[in-house]
């Protein structure tokens, strides 16, 4: 059994998992677990994880959670997962596509499929987590960056030491001041040379200008507000890794 897990592709394990519960206990203990990872885009159009594999960065399958009505229930696979049910809508070359039409909150959704994976696939992360907000959302920004206090600097947990970039980005207004008083609430201070690097393992993304906040374990975020309508939050797996050559 553990040579037929072995050969199985990303897709194959995640509906040999979706089948029952047995199947899933299977899949965890029986199986090398394949390099992938997230990227997660909630905005007013798409509301949607992606899943990669990590070798070759290719969309493994794609997680809608936009409210999409089927009419035939019967036209189609439907699964179930921890009070979450869909159906597998469509496949696209090797990718596939999953519609959630759960009930419940979104928050609650998306966190099912994350938590999911990251329990799947033990190596899996979070490597971009994007919130676009329209005008009439304007007053989702602050709680959204008030959430990474709760949500990451006082986590336990070991699924936010696997989010990686966070992007908050209003579309239409700016951000404001109030975003600065979040900062200072987080306690966050400025750059220091000495406790981290000015780039980030792997990016491009200039950190110089970014606010930093450490947690009580040692792991450190930096805040950005690179322009008037997008805050970053860059989490920091090496605060000195070894830097490509930059033109």
């Amino acid at each position: 059994m553990g040579n037929v897990f072995l050969c199985m592709n990303h897709l194959e394990l995640v509906d040999m998992s979706l089948c029952s519960k047995k199947c899933k206990s299977l899949v965890k203990i029986a199986r090398k677990s394949p390099a992938t990872y997230m990227d997660i885009e909630l905005n007013w159009i798409q509301l949607q994880i992606y899943l990669y594999d990590a070798n070759d960065e290719d969309i493994v399958s794609v997680w809608d959670f936009s409210k999409r009505v089927v009419r035939n229930r019967k036209s189609v696979q439907w699964w179930k997962l921890n009070g979450l049910e869909g159906y597998t809508k469509k496949q696209k070359g090797s990718e596939r596509h999953y519609q959630c039409t759960t009930k419940q909150p979104l928050e609650i959704s998306t966190a099912t499929v994350i938590s999911y994976f990251f329990e799947l696939f033990p190596d899996c992360y979070v490597k971009n987590m994007t919130l676009k907000f329209m005008y009439n959302d304007s007053q989702c920004l602050l709680p959204v960056l008030a959430a990474v206090k709760t949500k990451w600097k006082n986590s336990t947990g070991d699924e936010m030491n696997r989010l990686q970039h966070m992007f908050i980005i209003s579309e239409d207004i700016e951000i404001g001041q109030g975003v600065f008083n979040v900062l200072e609430e987080l306690g966050a201070t400025a750059w220091d040379p000495v406790k981290r690097a000015r780039y980030p393992e792997g990016d491009f993304i200039d950190c110089q200008t970014g606010m930093d906040i450490e947690r009580t374990d040692g792991r450190l975020a930096s805040i950005m507000v690179p322009t008037k309508k997008k805050v970053s939050l860059i989490v920091w797996k090496d605060r000195f890794p070894e830097q490509p050559i930059r033109q």
